[in-house]
């Protein structure tokens, strides 16, 4: 009976001894990926913040690039309107200087 007594708790023991094993592996297991939880949360918090800069930085290039593309339509319109002034100035121009011309010639053949 005593035989059969230690047989019974040595395999107890061993059942404890596996259990126990498989309890610490587990425990491991569970703190590693514990470990790379908090890590990739801990990446995307920094990623999260880098997009967030990023999209300011791209609202702000963007406001710029809406401004320049009015001050570009500004410009164009001032340039056209330039034009349309020189041109208007030069018929002017040449009207008088035809009068002069006139006038000019109107002297000389006298």
């Amino acid at each position: 009976m005593k035989f059969r007594y230690l047989i019974i708790v040595g395999f107890i023991g061993s059942a404890l001894a596996y259990t126990q094993s498989d309890l610490l592996s587990a425990q491991y297991n569970y703190q590693s990926t514990s470990d790379q939880l908090t890590l990739a949360k801990s990446a995307k918090q920094d990623a999260s913040k880098a997009l967030s800069k990023a999209q300011k930085n791209y609202d702000a290039e963007q406001t710029k690039f809406q401004q320049a593309q009015v001050d570009l339509k500004n410009a164009q319109k001032q340039f056209a309107d330039s034009e349309s002034d020189l041109l208007q100035k030069t018929t002017q121009f040449k009207s008088a200087n035809d009068k002069l011309n006139q006038v000019w010639n109107g002297l000389n053949t006298n």
